[in-house]
């Protein structure tokens, strides 16, 4: 599991890029996993991912592991036209 942990860390694979482009319920927290790791994402009103947190869940349901923030550069609509993900730090889950 650690391997796959420090893969996505260091760079979001298309797989990762196509489920956090994906259109989920609006102001939402989706709990979901992607190669042996936890994911926990956050979705604005227009149901658009723009936190994840990635790592193990613990017991409460939160994650320990890595947070990163989407920033917006270009926006059509409502719809993004280019963004890219910043990674902000560890979160320790509690």
């Amino acid at each position: 599991m650690e391997a796959n942990f420090e893969k996505i860390r260091k760079t979001f694979s298309e797989k990762l890029l196509a489920k956090l482009n994906k259109i989920y319920p609006a102001s939402s927290r989706i709990d979901d996993s992607f190669k042996g790791n936890e994911l926990t994402m956050i979705t604005n009103a227009q149901g658009q991912v723009m936190r994840v947190y990635i790592g193990k869940r613990m017991p409460n349901g939160n994650i320990a592991g890595d947070y990163y923030i989407r920033q917006v550069k270009a926006m059509e609509g409502d719809t993004i036209k280019n963004s890219h993900w910043d990674k902000k730090g560890k979160v320790t889950g509690k």
